[in-house]
């Protein structure tokens, strides 16, 4: 368990300092838990020797000052017959002249908190819920059918010891729970352990899944005694009238604008709740939140008509430790309806809110429901659990919930079942080599069940194709889907939707393969389904025009994504944004749209417009949700943090691209920070951002620390991948272009040749991946001066391109043109540099950088014949376009202004050349060091041209 786990989950210590010898014992048969003290030194000298939050009840003013500014006194309550009246600071509570108020009062505190889901019952789309009301409404529904033993009491208590093994009065409160705990006094418990309230809906607020299930058997006990006493207390021929209860505690700025958005809407609480039926207690404990300028005061007035609504609660004060007459205790995740919203005199900060518990034959809340139940199927309570274990996420906790059940099944169907489930939990982790494993168990298992309506047995092909597909395993991943397809065709009907998904899949599959017409038409068969049954035979008319429009975007975005990889960038952007008009900006699928279209953008070197689709998605993402939230509400249905990384890493690769290194850096180290939360260290998503950040400490001739992070890559892929995979090649292609910056042209084509080798193993011999890797050799060779290997190379790069119509062919083209130049032939220079520049022009936006490089390479070469007026036109065109797109720190407009001063100092027009080795320097120091040899060069050249002026 990680500290700030234990710092999370340990409850606030309460101390009684009352030096009356004969109340103070009154006081303790009231207060079991506390520690009780009537000498003031050892009451002091015990407050300062822990490490905890003190709730200090004192009865003597005279010790507030010191007490003040002791940090361990979070709260002080002043018990006090006088009802003296002390200015308080924020740490005083109240004035009290009753130990029953102060025990109601701080009861309520340790339950107000923001454990509140706010539902907008305007919007219809109900996969836009608030994920911690969807998670408590399905964790508790599966808690209470599951079937607990004393085993589950047992873990629960070495769990508690384990967390509290440093306090000696909670390990004696932990021992008497374990000796005497009784599940029909379960009430008793929960408000005579502060441990076990705190624990249990501090649990629920943080969403913190491996205590709530430790703690599943007692918040069972909870839920049942609760509705035991409602039904003694309300049921039966007993008239019920309305009646009112009361709470008061504070919510965040943010939360409390979503309640007033959302008045005539739903509110739950997600935790079991404590109210008071005495008025003035709750409302003097909202009124006390008024000290903390960073909360709003609320004051909730509840109306409870128990004949209509048979959600549990209870008045407690029989079954309470400390019989507090006016507690009504309520089960988890009650809802109420927001009636009104009022401030309290005319303070902008405390606000009185009516609610009204829900009834019974409420429809929008039936609705709401029925909806969240279909989510999470299963035959068994603890698989119920484990499936929304994997939905939110926590892959551990479902991999432990998996292998408890597998050892308990009882045939071969179970066996295979669970089998899938565990390797699902793996997946997840990013651990494949053990998916594998689980994935091919439950094949096997399955072939031996009677075909007949065996679908599980293509689900785990289908899932162990996803693992194939996710390391680039592509002809094994077509293999196993068409396999899972086979056995869908045969047991399914032709139009049911797990044959859609299917298609899908494999339409997905193609895509990577570069097989773009078969993707296509798979795309095609996958949405004539949908269309079918989403139009005509979908059973709720809400989800429908969610799935409807969710498919339509989906739909839009995959042809965009194939127009994409066929290098029509106009198309695709036409696509993506047709997709982008289908969904409401709200919607968090909006942010996949708008990064979509960033992505467009870039691919046509427009960057300004990709960086505002970018800020766009990220600021979707922010609107829907938070970076700072747990993880597990995060990835409810869509994991949310993930996508914050994708976010920040699409900006950081678009401020790379303009040359704004440091600025790149920090956006990919924001996506690593939450990758690291979000996954495990080997997840290979790690390795991506990994990738980036050394391609800019590249760009920042940072060499060192860019090979430190692309080892980093290997090693995470050397974990998780088989040998030989293709992304190996990518990182060995990088490797190479660090170390041919470096000028350690041997050590480059080394790398260049291993990442070839890998290629050669992985694709197919026309594959667009295995051009660029023949370019980078003959880079490589032509870098050592082996100029005819490095046009042999750059050759077989131009076939492939030209077999595919691959407008790419252009940088091969630029390649040979190089070659050629540094062989002293200029004119074969010339004539391949044109024509990649005429198939640029033809392909290309008239203000693109690569362009600009093309332009700027011609400019290079009629320097070079010494036609420096035409070099200075092509020259110029560059800059036209360089100064618009990039960042004044980037090397290649640097490298112009070099050039059109080279050009300037040839025609001895030594000013003007000067002005431009100026500029040259300027750009360079913003990204190089200062004895960079470019610098160093350009330094001496302007010092040597002003002697001649």
């Amino acid at each position: 368990m990680s500290t700030d786990q234990v710092h999370r989950i340990k409850s606030s210590r309460v101390v009684l300092l009352h030096e009356d010898v004969e109340e103070a014992e009154k006081l303790r048969r009231i207060l079991i838990t506390a520690e009780i003290f009537t000498d003031a030194d050892q009451c002091f000298d015990f407050i300062t020797d822990i490490d905890e939050e003190i709730t200090l009840i004192i009865s003597d003013v005279r010790f507030l000052p010191f007490l003040l500014n002791i940090h361990q006194v979070n709260s002080i309550y002043i018990l006090n017959e006088n009802q003296l009246d002390f200015k308080q600071s924020p740490k005083v509570k109240g004035v009290y002249n009753n130990i029953t108020l102060i025990i109601n009062a701080f009861t309520q505190a340790s339950h107000a908190t923001d454990n509140i889901s706010f539902i907008d019952l305007t919007n219809q789309n109900l996969n836009e819920l608030d994920p911690l009301f969807m998670y408590t409404q399905i964790l508790k529904e599966i808690l209470l059918t599951i079937k607990f033993d004393e085993k589950h009491k047992s873990e629960f208590i070495k769990y508690c010891r384990e967390l509290y093994f440093d306090n000696k009065s909670q390990l004696n409160h932990i021992q008497i729970f374990e000796e005497k705990y009784c599940s029909d006094k379960s009430i008793w418990w929960y408000t005579y352990q502060d441990f076990l309230y705190t624990m249990l809906n501090k649990g629920l607020r943080l969403m913190e899944v491996d205590v709530v299930i430790k703690m599943g058997f007692f918040l069972q006990d909870l839920h049942t005694q609760i509705t035991a006493l409602h039904s003694e207390q309300y049921g039966g021929d007993k008239k019920s009238r309305s009646f009112r209860v009361f709470r008061g505690q504070s919510l965040s700025y943010e939360n409390f604008d979503k309640l007033r958005k959302i008045q005539g809407g739903l509110l739950s609480f997600n935790n079991f709740l404590s109210t008071s039926s005495a008025r003035s207690v709750s409302f003097a404990f909202a009124e006390s939140n008024l000290e903390n300028r960073d909360v709003i005061s609320i004051f909730f007035e509840i109306r409870v008509n128990p004949s209509v609504s048979s959600t549990p609660f209870a008045n407690i004060k029989k079954s309470s430790a400390h019989q507090i007459e006016s507690e009504i205790l309520f089960s988890m995740h009650s809802v109420f309806r927001i009636e009104e919203i009022k401030q309290i005199n005319g303070n902008d900060r405390f606000w009185k809110v009516n609610l009204t518990l829900t009834n019974d034959d409420d429809v929008q809340l039936r609705l709401l429901t029925e909806s969240i139940q279909k989510r999470i199927i299963g035959s068994k309570g603890w698989d119920r659990l484990g499936q929304l274990m994997l939905r939110i996420g926590q892959f551990n906790k479902a991999k432990e919930i998996y292998n408890i059940l597998i050892k308990e099944s009882t045939n071969d169907r179970e066996e295979a079942y669970f089998s899938h489930m565990i390797g699902l939990s793996m997946c997840g982790n990013g651990d494949y080599d053990q998916a594998f494993d689980f994935y091919k168990r439950s094949i096997q298992l399955n072939q031996s069940i009677p075909a007949e309506r065996n679908v599980n047995l293509a689900n785990s092909l289908s899932s162990l194709s996803l693992v194939y597909d996710e390391i680039d395993e592509h002809s094994k991943a077509i293999s196993y889907y068409e396999r899972a397809l086979q056995v869908l065709q045969e047991n399914l009907p032709e139009n049911h939707l797990d044959l859609a998904s299917s298609y899908n899949n494999i339409a997905g599959i193609y895509r990577n393969l570069g097989e773009y017409s078969i993707a296509f038409s798979y795309y095609e068969k996958a949405m004539e389904i949908q269309h079918k049954i989403l139009l005509e035979n979908h059973p709720d008319l809400m989800a429908l025009r969610y799935y409807k429009k969710s498919t339509e975007n989906l739909r839009e975005n995959a042809i965009g994504n194939l127009y994409s990889e066929i290098q029509d960038y106009s198309q695709s952007l036409l696509f993506h944004e047709k997709a982008s008009k289908i969904l409401p900006e709200n919607h968090r699928l909006s942010a996949d749209n708008h990064n979509n279209i960033g992505n467009s953008y870039i691919n046509m070197g427009q960057y300004s417009k990709a960086l505002e689709s970018f800020q766009k998605a990220l600021n979707i993402l922010q609107k829907t949700t938070s970076p700072n939230r747990s993880h597990i509400a995060d990835t409810y249905d869509n994991i949310a943090h993930p996508k914050f990384a994708t976010s920040f890493n699409h900006i950081g690769s678009l401020y790379s691209k303009l040359g704004n290194y440091p600025l790149a850096l920090s956006y990919f180290e924001k996506a690593l920070a939450i990758r690291h939360e979000t996954f495990p260290y080997n997840h290979p998503d790690t390795a991506t951002i990994y990738n980036n950040l050394a391609e800019s400490f590249c760009n920042m001739c940072e060499y060192e620390k860019a090979i430190s992070y692309y080892e980093k890559s290997l090693e995470i892929f050397r974990r998780t991948l088989p040998d030989g995979h293709a992304k190996f090649g990518l990182i060995y292609n990088n490797i190479g272009g660090v170390y041919n910056k470096m000028t350690e042209y041997s050590k480059a084509l080394s790398f260049y040749k291993q990442a070839l080798q890998i290629y050669q193993n992985a694709f197919p011999e026309n594959h667009p991946t295995l051009a660029i890797s023949y370019n980078n050799v003959g880079l490589g060779y032509a870098n050592i001066g082996q100029f005819s290997e490095a046009l042999d190379f750059h050759h077989k790069a131009v076939q492939i391109k030209l077999s595919s119509n691959d407008s790419s062919v252009a940088t091969s083209y630029n390649n040979i043109a190089f070659v050629y130049h540094r062989i002293h032939k200029y004119e074969k220079a010339l004539e391949f540099f044109k024509k990649a520049l005429e198939i640029q022009q033809e392909t290309l936006p008239s203000g693109h950088p690569h362009l600009a490089t093309c332009l700027c390479n011609i400019g290079l070469v009629f320097s070079h014949i010494g036609d420096y007026c035409e070099s200075l036109t092509y020259y110029e065109k560059s800059l036209q376009i360089r100064e618009k797109c990039l960042a004044k720190s980037d090397p290649a407009l640097a490298a112009t202004y070099n050039g059109v001063a080279t050009c300037y100092e040839a025609m001895n027009e030594y000013s003007k050349a000067i002005r431009f080795y100026e500029r040259a320097q300027d750009s360079a120091q913003c990204s190089s060091p200062t004895n960079h040899s470019f610098l160093q060069n350009i330094r001496k050249k302007i010092q040597l041209l002003k002697t001649k002026l």
